[in-house]
């Protein structure tokens, strides 16, 4: 989703800043080096570090911030992104990692539900901090959970094991 929201961005001529972890493997770091090339200024660190998020918001006068952090690696840091968003009162825009679901709205079942927890409670953080924000709500996105957009019915049972029942 990053990689989409930062063609994007740099498309509409945008200054644009990616926040990226280390160590890179080799193919982001590809995918990084070529929005580099492109005018994005890279940034490493972590956004789960309070003084180094509110460090880089000051010093690059940061006014849009778009998360999209994957929910497997760091919802929650995103409560620490809006504690610094908060101190540094400059934010106009905050767009949480939400593509998905209205997880308000929804009602899933495990393995489904810890993630949309998580994603509740950054909301309610968010909702409270006083800082402009916009979700996202597009539903399924990125095929999942949907692979091939086909009834699941109509999906071919696996032909390398099967169990029988009864």
């Amino acid at each position: 989703m990053g990689r989409f929201m930062a063609e994007a961005s740099l498309a509409a001529a945008h200054p644009t800043y990616l926040l990226v972890r280390q160590p890179l493997i080799p193919s982001k770091a590809t995918i990084v080096k070529t929005f580099q090339d492109k005018g994005a200024i890279v940034i490493q660190g972590v956004m789960n570090d309070k003084e180094f998020m509110q460090k880089i918001l000051k010093e690059y006068q940061i006014d849009i911030v778009i998360s999209t952090v994957g929910g497997a690696h760091g919802l929650l840091d995103q409560l620490t992104l809006v504690e610094a968003m908060k101190s540094v009162n400059t934010i106009k825009r905050f767009l949480p990692s939400e593509f998905g679901h209205d997880v308000d709205r929804a009602d899933p079942v495990e393995p489904g539900l810890a993630m949309y927890k998580e994603k509740r409670l950054v909301r309610r953080v968010i909702e409270e901090s006083g800082i402009p924000y916009t979700y996202i709500c597009c539903n399924s996105i990125a095929s999942w959970p949907y692979y091939n957009n086909c009834h699941p019915s109509q999906l071919p049972p696996p032909l390398d094991q099967m169990h029988i029942y009864g």
